[in-house]
């Protein structure tokens, strides 16, 4: 199994991918996505973005996750923190059924957004709903 880190905007290695199986775990070992086809999944199955050979992005089209030395044009590359040593990965038993976004979104090459950012869809509807409270 050959395994490759991949980091966020800071440089921090957030996640691990198996690039035979496409599993990819945190630094504790957990499977958290699954890269099929050339999109990333949850484990449920929802599509959460795309890859690209060497990064990951979101459904708005931002970098969220790439390779350590890996060049995107327009973007600049963050320099990678000490990396350390791969977990041993957790394995799941089965393969989620993947539910496909129509197309890859538009790429908007000097766009880092926070790792977070891959999870939480509804971040804008949430901080939009906050703001209303407020006014309230």
């Amino acid at each position: 199994m050959k395994i490759i880190p991949l980091i966020d905007h800071t440089g921090t290695v957030r996640a691990w991918a198996d690039r035979k199986s496409g599993w990819t775990c945190n630094p504790t070992g957990n499977v958290f996505l699954l890269i099929a086809f050339d999109g990333v999944f949850r484990l449920t199955g929802e599509q959460l973005g795309w890859f690209y050979g060497d990064h990951i992005r979101n459904r708005n089209g931002q970098v969220v996750l790439s390779r350590p030395n890996a060049r995107i044009e327009g973007l600049q590359m963050p320099r990678p923190e000490k990396i350390p040593l791969p977990p041993k990965i957790h394995m799941p038993t089965g393969r989620p059924e993947l539910h496909w976004v129509l197309m890859p979104p538009f790429k908007r090459p000097y766009a880092w957004a926070d790792f977070r950012s891959l999870f939480d869809r509804l971040s804008r509807v949430r901080a939009f709903q906050e703001q209303l409270q407020k006014l309230q």
